[in-house]
């Protein structure tokens, strides 16, 4: 089944490159995204003035997703695909979706942004692209997103600024919460399946262990060995996320006197995602 559908959408690759708008530009401006998260921060710039087509419903895995021929469809239809930049989808489907539209613009949203190096090369081309997680970085992709923004609707500068503005606030306020933790409790750690927060716990100071080892479900080993070091170092808060094993994630919170926080880095709503982790780790 699984070879079908990538066998079906190779094919609808071509048949939706024939099909697409001749010119984009005369209708309101469509841009695909990987991920829902990216769709937030779009819509907090530009609102309605863009139509978004998220490829990846959110809480469904994005390692060995498979879009569907509506969703190439709609990438024929867009005048630009802004891209995380390292997803391992985007990775394994850049080539087909460029050329399903060769007239769109591609957009690598981690453009002057550090990217970490994951070293045990288990995904994502061998970087960590989870850097919106972030507020400090989250910032410096609002910038990339408002810069390629203008450039499909010039002529609404003026709203576009202001709403950036709004959103940096809002961002700047975030920032402001987890520096004052950093402040107050030196460094904080916390235990989570897979390591989403590294970004936010090397711009806070923050101590990151993860349940899952190199990708996979832990071994007994392992996950002891991460199990006393998160205990170690004070960890009152396991992290985990749609799809993970969250009984694997209960146990280990019972085992250390802290509390479960399901989070869904991918979400359409990142200000909610981040104010959750906030609040967990002021508690």
């Amino acid at each position: 089944m699984t070879l079908f559908r990538i066998l079906f959408s190779v094919f609808a690759v071509c048949v939706v490159a024939a099909c697409a708008r001749p010119t984009a530009s005369a209708l309101k401006p469509q841009v695909s995204v990987s991920i829902p998260v990216v769709g937030y921060f779009i819509d907090r710039i530009a609102g309605d003035k863009i139509d978004v087509n998220v490829m990846i419903p959110q809480s469904v895995g994005h390692s060995d997703y498979i879009p569907l021929p509506s969703q190439m469809l709609a990438v024929a239809n867009s005048d630009a695909y802004f891209a995380i930049g390292n997803l391992d989808f985007e990775i394994a489907w850049k080539d087909r979706i460029c050329d399903a539209n060769k007239a769109m613009k591609w957009v690598s949203l981690n453009d002057n942004i550090k990217i970490i190096n994951d070293l045990s090369d288990h995904h994502h081309g061998g970087s960590d692209p989870h850097y919106w997680m972030s507020p400090i970085r989250a910032k410096d992709l609002s910038a990339n997103i408002l810069r390629e923004v203008k450039l499909l609707i010039p002529n609404d500068v003026q709203s576009l600024d202001s709403a950036y503005a709004e959103l940096c606030a809002d961002i700047d306020s975030l920032d402001s919460g987890f520096r004052a933790l950093q402040r107050e409790n030196g460094s904080l750690s916390f235990l989570i399946y897979h390591p989403a927060l590294t970004y936010l716990a090397e711009d806070y100071g923050f101590s990151q262990f993860e349940i899952e080892h190199d990708g996979n479900a832990p071994s007994p080993q392992t996950y002891i060995e991460q199990l006393e070091r998160a205990r170690q170092t004070g960890a009152r808060v396991v992290f985990v996320q749609p799809g993970y094993d969250v009984q694997k994630a209960q146990t280990a919170a019972e085992s250390l006197g802290a509390q479960v926080v399901q989070i869904s880095p991918e979400s359409s709503d990142w200000i909610v995602t981040m104010s959750l982790i906030l609040n967990a780790l002021r508690q």
